[in-house]
């Protein structure tokens, strides 16, 4: 999987949040296009840049649990330096 697609995913999975619309985890995940496993690791990612993130049982949403949230901009781009 190359960058690209990986930001998509997150991009997707982040939007998901923010709307406080996910459902439980594998309807995430099959949501987002991945395997559960995959679901988790980006949960992680996102986590590993300092954005909290929680799950309401009562409302079987992911949320965004901090001051801050994700943000995804595509395509990633290489700029060279000079």
């Amino acid at each position: 999987m190359n960058l690209n697609e990986k930001a998509k995913q997150l991009k997707k999975l982040a939007a998901l949040i923010e709307d406080y619309c996910t459902g439980p985890p594998d309807h995430l995940a099959q949501r987002v296009g991945i395997s559960r496993s995959k679901l988790f690791d980006l949960l992680e990612d996102i986590k590993m840049l300092s954005v909290e993130v929680a799950y309401s049982r009562d409302s079987e949403s992911y949320y965004y649990s901090g001051n801050s949230q994700l943000s995804v901009v595509i395509p990633v781009n290489v700029v060279k330096r000079e």
